[in-house]
């Protein structure tokens, strides 16, 4: 039997644990796959607990990212470059820390008919999320990063030789140069989340990102399609994506990510 799962602070809302316990009885594997809620000052913890009990690892998600890989014994070039860790992986007591939300970002690019690779992309937000997006576009001959706090753009930027910070106010300005692709790693305009002024121009973005994703699509992207931004794609992409790599480090067999896909956003 394969234990894994994934550990956030909350975590009722994932759809991880049924999209990899689809997968394992796909590939006709006997395994597990369950959501682990933990705060912060337990997450330590709860990792090196479900290490001893011998489960084969964990996909990490918000707030724990960074601290996935602090924690972590060794480390991916990847994770290292992004600064932070979405997937561990257990073997002997050891943990191995991976970055698989660059992969995901990119094939959900793909879905859409984008290269990773562009002239000019336009990324919204300085979080954790956007440090593997930029890293994704590490091969875009121009990136421009904006956040509302500028600190933390310059500070994110700096890490990357290919990407630019800028101010948040200059926003408008950068989406009527109508970028290869516009990507929103922000919660602005969500519940409970001021919105996102962002006003589109008669050029627009050739597509439109959002690592967000619901039932419904997101502010960001409604305000897209109604200016006319074709290509357009929300984050349940690159979650399903994201975990497939996952799956594979923990059981050796690579899902059917595109049918996953396929089925989960019918479902909803």
């Amino acid at each position: 039997m394969i234990k894994a799962g994934v550990i956030g602070h909350p975590i009722s809302h994932s759809l991880s644990p049924r999209i990899h316990n689809q997968w394992f009885d796909d590939v006709g594997i006997e395994g597990a796959y369950q959501a682990i809620d933990a705060a912060p000052q337990a997450f330590e913890a709860a990792v090196y607990g479900l290490v001893e009990q011998g489960w084969a690892g964990l996909n990490v998600t918000i707030p724990h990212k960074i601290a996935a890989l602090e924690i972590a014994l060794e480390r991916s070039p990847t994770a290292e470059a992004v600064g932070a860790a979405n997937l561990l992986t257990f073997a002997g007591g050891d943990v191995y820390a991976d970055n698989t939300d660059v992969f995901g970002f990119e094939r959900s690019l793909e879905e859409i008919g984008v290269s990773a690779s562009v002239e000019h992309a336009v990324v919204l937000g300085a979080g954790g999320a956007a440090a593997a997006v930029l890293y994704a576009l590490r091969n875009s001959a121009r990136v421009t990063l904006l956040n509302r706090t500028r600190e933390r753009a310059d500070a994110l930027a700096s890490r990357f030789p290919h990407v630019e910070a800028r101010d948040w106010r200059e926003r408008d300005a950068l989406v009527a140069q109508a970028p290869d692709v516009l990507v929103n790693t922000t919660s602005l305009g969500m519940t409970g989340q001021p919105d996102l002024e962002l006003a589109f121009g008669d050029a627009v973005p050739a597509a439109a990102v959002d690592i967000v994703y619901g039932k419904e699509p997101t502010p960001f992207l409604r305000m897209a399609k109604a200016a006319g931004v074709e290509k357009r794609m929300d984050g349940l992409g690159m979650l399903v994506f994201q975990a497939a790599p996952s799956f594979e480090a923990w059981t050796g067999c690579f899902p059917d990510a595109d049918r996953t896909l396929a089925e989960v956003r019918s479902s909803l």
